[in-house]
């Protein structure tokens, strides 16, 4: 993974089945609200959860892309485009690998 990284480009692993974040490969931006928030905002604008979900769950049949919305500190919403890989880590377990650019 380290050899494929790009100026621009941000990537994280996320468990397939719970959509929960296991890693950044690439540090996030410094705007994107990633960390635990207690007010429990999201972290995806609602609209755009649909998308994610179709391009996690569709990865297993190829790259599948979207623009997705993404909380910033200031509570505003960047549209990134994303991308999912397939990644297996060994035979029991596959994740996603989403890559974010900015648009």
């Amino acid at each position: 993974l380290e050899a494929t990284a790009e100026p621009g480009m941000y990537r994280a692993v996320v468990m397939i089945a719970s959509r929960k974040l296991i890693k950044w490969i690439d540090p996030p931006a410094p705007e994107w609200h990633w960390e635990f928030d207690p007010l429990g905002r999201p972290k995806i604008h609602p609209e755009d959860q649909a998308n994610l979900n179709f391009m996690i769950d569709n990865a297993v049949f190829g790259a599948t892309e979207a623009v997705i919305r993404f909380r910033c500190h200031d509570d505003s919403w960047e549209p990134l485009h994303c991308s999912t890989q397939l990644v297996r880590l060994n035979e029991d377990a596959t994740v996603a690998l989403i890559t974010h650019r900015r648009r």
